[in-house]
């Protein structure tokens, strides 16, 4: 598995990967405009370079941070992804 920071991501994908737990989003301009709001992602992916885990984060830039959204693939929950995404996140400076 490999965990990036604010990679460039496609919204197609995103949106998909949204859609496997329901959340799928109509206007992927919309989903566009959300993530130009975030101070910033994670993005997890497997072996194939599926999207397989996704968090959101919004920030003051200082000393406030909030999960906007965590998302792991159906298939790969249960195995630690979450975990390793958010401790990912808490090292970023």
């Amino acid at each position: 598995m490999r965990i990036e920071r604010n990679e460039k991501i496609d919204l197609i994908e995103l949106n998909e990967l949204l859609s496997t737990l329901g959340w799928g989003i109509k206007d992927v301009d919309k989903l566009e405009n959300s993530l130009k709001l975030s101070w910033g992602w994670i993005t997890a992916r497997d072996e194939n370079n599926n999207l397989i885990g996704f968090v959101q984060i919004l920030s003051d830039g200082i000393k406030h941070a909030y999960i906007l959204r965590l998302l792991v693939h159906k298939e790969y929950q249960g195995q630690g992804i979450g975990t390793k995404i958010i401790e990912n996140m808490l090292q970023w400076d």
